[in-house]
């Protein structure tokens, strides 16, 4: 179990909001290096209970996603 810090549980908070409206608009979270993405994206994930797909850029942070969900 983890818990997550202030500014994660914002991220998610607005990317589960925003993913879960009944007219969802694009939108971007943006955290710095070492922020712990890869936690927010899993508990977005998580909480929406629902098929998603997660694009990565490398195949290192794709297994850091999988590891992390």
């Amino acid at each position: 179990m983890y818990k997550l810090r202030d500014y994660q549980t914002f991220a998610v908070e607005k990317g589960v909001e925003n993913l879960t409206k009944r007219n969802p608009k694009p939108f971007v979270l943006q955290l710095a290096t070492g922020a712990g993405k890869s936690i927010v994206i899993a508990d977005i994930v998580d909480k929406l209970n629902a098929k998603v797909l997660v694009l990565q850029p490398s195949k290192e942070l794709v297994e850091q996603n999988y590891e992390k969900m």
